[in-house]
Parts: structure tokens; sequence; C-alpha cells
């Protein structure tokens, strides 16, 4: 009977320490944030391709946005995608804590991932650290946004 309740007051102790540590809401925010990125890279490709449209996925500190040029073929990243779910934005705020890295990737009408800046194609794949923990990474050739 003493080892019943020794065991009974161990898993008591356990659960109230480790309990919080494992089912955190924000590393479950974080990793929310996280597919939700990965997933407004890829809308943002298929989008360019439907469109016909160069589309930007644009990372900041803070979040992510998707915009579309004021002219199919131009640089100029005014017009706002709308979200297909409500019509508000298509653009999201890291919760708290997490820091995202800038960077920022536009996709053209074949869904190969450019430079901004310039137009170029990409070289190397594009990395977004989002957390501190995971990568979002864009590859060069084919645009496909994945976790690394």
């Amino acid at each position: 009977m003493l080892e019943l309740i020794f065991v009974i007051v161990l898993a008591g102790v356990l659960a109230a320490v480790a309990g919080p540590r494992l089912f955190s809401s924000a590393d479950l925010s974080a990793r929310g944030f996280f597919d939700a990125a990965i997933n407004s890279a890829r809308y943002a490709q298929k989008l360019a391709v439907a469109s016909g449209c160069n589309t930007r996925v644009q990372f900041t500190a803070t979040g992510y946005a998707l915009h579309q040029a004021t002219t199919c073929g131009g640089l100029t990243f005014t017009r706002i995608v709308p979200d297909p779910a409500d019509g508000a934005p298509f653009a999201d705020t890291a919760p708290a804590g997490v820091i995202v890295t800038a960077s920022e990737v536009y996709f053209d009408a074949a869904g190969r991932p450019r430079n901004p800046a310039t137009g170029a194609l990409l070289g190397v794949s594009t990395d977004v650290v989002i957390g501190g923990s995971r990568t979002l990474r864009i590859e060069p050739e084919s645009g496909y946004a994945h976790q690394l």
C-alpha cells in the first residue's frame, strides 16, 4: 500500500512539473505559425501560376504577407492578396516570442522563385528561420517550400 501511495504522489509531482513544459501553448502556436508560413509560400507560387502575375511572399521579423505585382510582369508589389477564406489580407503576425528571419521571394508566372530586387532567378535556396529552431526553405529550381 505504501508503494502505491508513493507512485501516485510521484506521478502527481511529475505531472505538475513536466506537464506544462510538454504541452505549452506557445510551442503549439509557434508550430502553427511555421506551418502557415510554409503554406503561404506554396499558395503564392500557385497563385502566380494560376493568375499569370508575379506574386511575392515577404517575411519580416514580425510575420509574413503576400502581394501581387501592380502590373503582371512588374516588380512593384502593391496589390494585397486576399485570403480565400475570408477576404482579409493574406498575412499573419508571428506569435509572441517567435522571431522570423526577414526575407522575400516572388514567383513568376511559371512558378519559379526570383529575387524581388533584381528579377533574377534564384541561384541558391532561400532559408527563413522561424522561432530559432525551424527553417523554411524555398528551393531555387522548383520553388518548392518545405521544412529543412
